[in-house]
């Protein structure tokens, strides 16, 4: 693996953490929060673009910023940390519990994203990523009558991770 190729990998290592244990982690926050009237349904769909149009929600974005190459762990290493942002899109008709909501993938993607170790091994790729700070979007008329059963008015949010990734990566 070329240093060129670390987002795309570490892209790739998230989305596919995130794709394989999210069921799990809202079974775990569900159990810890037996509120049936809040929906936490797996993502539909996960997206490396912030320009999207046509997707289902729940929707993750898994999305790089820049990389910053430290030389300092000797030449037969990369070690180099990238800034990502981790982000599910929700929608509901309620407000109240689109918020609730919105704090429930927030406790499943910090479970998930914090202090996590992913390793590509055929490709040599080692990260971990650190959670730094998480936010919430405000709440916004998502102007989509479609996906609601009773064609009542959605509501949407986005719950964003903002990450520290550090590639340890050996030639």
């Amino acid at each position: 693996m070329s240093a060129n190729s670390l987002t795309e990998a570490s892209v790739e290592l998230i989305t596919n953490h995130i794709r394989t244990n999210i069921a799990a982690a809202l079974a775990d926050v569900r159990t810890l929060n037996p509120d049936n009237t809040v929906t936490t349904a797996p993502p539909k769909e996960y997206l490396i673009s912030d320009i999207q149009s046509g997707y289902r929600t729940p929707a993750v974005f898994v999305l790089s910023t820049g990389l910053d190459f430290r030389l300092d762990r000797g030449p037969n290493h990369i070690s180099a940390v990238e800034n990502m942002f981790v982000a599910v899109e929700i929608q509901d008709r309620n407000e109240r519990l689109l918020t609730y909501k919105g704090w429930r993938y927030q406790a499943a993607l910090s479970k998930l994203l914090h202090n996590t170790p992913l390793e590509d091994v055929p490709n040599n790729v080692k990260i971990i990523t650190k959670l730094v700070r998480n936010s919430f979007s405000r709440i916004t008329n998502s102007g989509d009558t479609e996906t609601s059963p009773t064609n009542k008015q959605m509501f949407k949010q986005e719950t964003v991770m903002e990450l520290e990734v550090e590639h340890y990566e050996q030639f």
